[in-house]
């Protein structure tokens, strides 16, 4: 197998990001991090700006010294790459300000931007309405009027998710038509009452799980309606999950949906699920969805050179035969549970029922009153009581993610098969995002598994 360094040389995408500008929003998330690792590493000429904004007394320097310290970059100290970590620096904005918050100056500094990957979200299901379309889309054409003075602008990757058409059980790679437009909502949540933004918020709920599917859905017509402007794309990963291989197997920092389901099963607190374990779920590994983030910029670049190809919506979700049910996560996950974290509550053995209702009674017996009798006994041993609160999490945390775990997708990825097909051998082994990979889930199962152990 040739080396990384020898790769690189014949790197066609890495080629593309030599000497280039990168803009990164979202950079402190679960995904923001890991592309920020993979382009110091993979590609150390390239030069990266993060918008970070002053948070909890620290002000940005603080936070990129911080961010630069993570455990993230670990893979990349060991390879005695930290001089690429030079490459990183940070500009104060916030979102949800008009222009992003951004000074004269940085707005100047970032017309000289050729590339930009919008990783930032709120990503709360249950987030009132007014603040969800003004993170999820309002920033959104806030950063169009940013990245139309970008005039070096090779690629705008929009960072969306499978799910943001929840409702459509199969997903085209296209932008679906919202029933309300984007520009009259944003008027709406800016200046009406909460009365009125309350009406259109229960019509959205109808018709959606929550509000975060639906502006995200908002966001995407943004992007769209940006097409004939900008170098614009739209890249939809389904349920990102702990990494495959970079920047090691099982990475995982972000405590949500299935991986807190996963941790909870595997320490015994997680003990029945309201989930149809007949329904099938797509997991796509947090460093496969990276690589095809990289990917797909250069992809954009190229397309609008050569005049042809273009695409405006990557699905990034795996195919139908690497999708695993969610009994089949259970039962795999069994295997790998005879290995007990070092933090156990109770001897791993979930069930998931799907009828709701006896789900609730059965959690009373499982959950509810073992959380209690637990806490009583840490009180009287003068200890912190702990399980109730976990408990209680659980329940609302299942409640806004049980419409995923009742339902399922087909998801068309034709756009990023093609894109895999495209690339020379270099460019596969460095930006590895063959979507064909995930066929052996029990090998995956236990490098997530491993992961979740030392996050945990």
């Amino acid at each position: 197998m040739a080396s990384q360094s020898e790769s690189c040389e014949k790197s066609v995408i890495q080629e593309f990001y030599k000497g280039k500008n990168v803009l990164i929003t979202g950079a402190t998330g679960f995904m923001g991090k890991v592309l920020v690792e993979k382009l110091v590493r993979s590609c150390p000429e390239t030069r990266i700006s993060l918008i970070l904004r002053p948070k909890n007394g620290q002000s940005i320097d603080q936070r990129l010294d911080r961010f630069k310290a993570h455990k993230v970059f670990d893979r990349v100290r060991e390879e005695n790459l930290e001089s690429h970590l030079l490459n990183i620096d940070a500009l104060e904005g916030d979102l949800l300000e008009p222009e992003l918050g951004l000074n004269k100056q940085d707005k100047e500094r970032l017309a000289k931007t050729h590339i930009v990957f919008h990783c930032a979200a709120s990503v709360e299901f249950n987030q009132p309405l007014r603040e969800a379309v003004l993170r999820n889309a309002g920033a959104i054409l806030e950063f169009m009027k940013i990245a139309k003075k970008m005039t070096n602008l090779k690629a705008f990757v929009h960072v969306s998710t499978a799910y943001s058409n929840a409702n459509i059980f199969k997903i085209d790679e296209i932008v679906y038509k919202n029933k309300l437009d984007y520009k009259t909502l944003l008027s709406v949540v800016k200046n009406d009452s909460s009365q009125t933004l309350g009406a259109v918020e229960s019509k959205v709920i109808e018709e959606l799980p929550n509000t975060y599917v639906f502006s995200k859905a908002l966001g995407e017509q943004v992007i769209a309606d940006h097409e004939q402007i900008l170098p614009v794309t739209i890249f939809r990963p389904s349920i990102v999950t702990a990494a495959i291989a970079e920047p090691v197997p099982g990475w995982v920092d972000v405590m949500n949906g299935i991986t807190w389901m996963m941790v909870g099963g595997a320490t015994g607190v997680v003990r029945v699920l309201p989930v149809d374990s007949d329904k099938k779920a797509n997991f796509i590994p947090v460093d496969t969805s990276i690589n095809a983030m990289i990917a797909c910029a250069w992809d954009v670049s190229r397309s609008i050179e050569r005049g042809f190809g273009r695409k405006l919506v990557y699905n990034c979700a795996v195919d139908r035969t690497s999708e695993a049910s969610y009994g089949d996560v259970m039962h795999s996950a069994e295997e790998y549970y005879n290995f007990p974290f070092l933090e156990t509550f109770w001897y791993p053995n979930g069930m998931f029922i799907k009828n709701k209702t006896l789900c609730f009674f059965y959690s009373i017996f499982v959950h509810l009153i073992p959380a209690l009798l637990a806490d009583a006994v840490a009180l009287s041993l003068k200890k912190e009581p702990r399980l109730l609160a976990i408990q209680r999490k659980i329940y609302f945390g299942v409640t806004v993610f049980e419409y995923f775990l009742r339902h399922e997708w087909k998801f068309n990825n034709q756009n990023l098969h093609c894109l895999w097909d495209e690339l020379g051998a270099a460019d596969k082994q460095l930006f590895n995002f063959d979507l064909n990979q995930l066929v052996d889930f029990r090998t995956y199962l236990r490098i997530w598994i491993s992961g979740d152990e030392s996050t945990s």
